[in-house]
């Protein structure tokens, strides 16, 4: 729950700031530990070999299949690793913007931080589905695909609105303490 539904503010626990810095730290080791599951599965350093929701201009069903196809038992095994850290990375995320946009006294535009998340979450959940068939369709790896570029657009929005909110309440302050540029 982000807002308080007796004061309509943001809730007090996700606003403060240790919350806001263990979400942070949370987010940051959940990514050191999706990348080393990632290079766990095979998937490597370029764009092509990056895993499948990290490629921000989607990915070709052809290739997905294959690649998902001509895994090892390890391979596998690690993949299905980092799918689970995954599903943990989206809600964690959406937190951490969600509370941050609350902390600038954005509680409507925190709503972006959770759609975010929801995204990201649909998008990991898609990808598991696609993990777990014998013989995905490419309907079905397109559709993962257009999930995986959504989520990018909405974490770009959010993070750009995020900028925005956090300068505004920059310049504010300045303004308010008389500080002037030049």
């Amino acid at each position: 729950m982000i807002r308080d539904p007796r004061s309509g503010r943001c809730h007090p626990t996700l606003v403060h700031g240790r919350t806001l810095v263990a979400l942070l730290l949370l987010s940051l080791g959940l990514l050191a530990a999706l990348r080393w599951s990632g290079a766990d599965a095979g998937f490597g350093a370029t764009v092509l070999q990056r895993p499948f929701d990290e490629r921000i201009d989607g990915y070709d069903p052809g290739q997905a299949l294959a690649v998902m196809a001509g895994m090892d038992t390890l391979q596998y095994r690690a993949y299905l690793r980092y799918r689970l850290l995954d599903l943990l990375f989206p809600v964690v995320l959406g937190a951490l913007l969600a509370g941050s946009l609350c902390a600038l006294g954005a509680p409507r535009l925190a709503r972006m931080g959770l759609l975010a998340a929801a995204v990201d979450t649909l998008e990991n959940l898609m990808l598991w589905y696609l993990m777990l068939q014998d013989n995905a369709s490419a309907g079905l790896v397109q559709a993962a695909s257009a999930l995986t570029q959504l989520k990018w657009v909405v974490y770009g929005l959010t993070l750009g609105v995020l900028g925005v909110v956090a300068a505004q309440r920059v310049l504010r302050g300045a303004s308010a303490r008389g500080v002037r540029g030049g």
